[in-house]
């Protein structure tokens, strides 16, 4: 095995104190550690050449006989590793107070090299019902079949974390996360605006131009009754304040329904009823001469 200056790899002097060497590999393994060098073969290799030197000039006693043996350190490598090849795991059997210090957890390392699973991205989709009364979705992992609870009240686009359960790493704390955003269907009565629904309603021409009263279903699965004042301007907005969508995370609040009122054409008309109308337009014409 080729002989290596761990003082040259590590940055500090043949007189270094024991300290300034730990400070010095501290600060390369920070900025060479594969989580820092993902898909980085000439981080890792530097990583590995970094915490080989630190093994031996981070003990004392192995410090000693690094010094005093030289260039016959390959014989001595052959001695105090426990294989004939000296292996990555070998390098990192004496370093786990030092990574604990560095990384906060408890310095194991196998002999393959740390890898971060990917994160991945995963969407659901529910309706507009779901998403105002709250519902129950089953999301696929790697892993299992995770179970998210949506709030009513959810907005088209919302994203969750799910910590952990993206691609797999090559340990449990290594494995990516899952994001999983919500889509909510557009529905074919009701137009969202935030927390506020508008819907259309379409009245007999006759309620509204003489009033009258008209029943509308909502979200809450009641029906109400509203009244029509006479002379509805076409196109016009009543508000139904309470009756839109429930604000997410907020107990009992909820936004507004808005409802646009247009009158509707009457069908297949008698002849009385034509007969009729021509007299209401006779009528109108003679009066905007006036």
């Amino acid at each position: 095995m080729k002989y290596k200056d761990y003082y040259k790899i590590l940055g500090v002097s043949k007189s270094a104190s024991q300290d300034e060497i730990k400070k010095a590999y501290k600060k390369l393994a920070v900025q060479f550690h594969p989580d820092k060098n993902p898909n980085n073969k000439q981080a890792e290799e530097k990583f590995k050449e970094i915490s080989e030197a630190y093994d031996v000039l981070g003990d004392t006693e192995k410090r000693q006989k690094y010094d005093s043996l030289g260039g016959n350190w390959q014989q001595f490598q052959t001695e105090f590793s426990a294989q004939k090849d000296f292996e990555f795991k070998d390098v990192f059997s004496g370093l786990n107070d030092v990574w604990a210090s560095i990384f906060g957890n408890s310095g194991e390392f196998s002999n393959q090299s740390a890898r971060k699973g990917n994160d991945l991205n995963s969407d659901v989709t529910i309706t507009l019902e779901e998403a105002y009364q709250g519902t129950t979705v089953k999301i696929p992992t790697p892993y299992s079949m995770e179970v998210l609870d949506v709030k009513p009240g959810v907005s088209d686009g919302k994203k969750f974390r799910f910590a952990g359960k993206g691609e797999k790493g090559s340990a449990t704390n290594l494995n990516g996360h899952l994001f999983l955003t919500v889509k909510v269907q557009e529905h074919k009565d009701y137009k969202r605006n935030g927390n506020d629904l508008t819907k259309k309603i379409s009245v007999d021409i006759y309620t509204l131009i003489l009033g009258g009263k008209i029943e509308v279903d909502t979200l809450k699965n009641k029906t109400i009754s509203i009244n029509i004042v006479k002379g509805f301007e076409n196109g016009g907005k009543l508000r139904l304040k309470g009756f839109g969508m429930p604000i997410y995370d907020k107990k009992d609040e909820f936004g507004d329904l808005y409802l646009e009122i247009f009158a509707e054409i009457p069908k297949n008309l008698t002849a009385e009823e034509l007969n009729l109308f021509e007299k209401l337009a006779e009528i109108d014409r003679r009066k905007n001469k006036r």
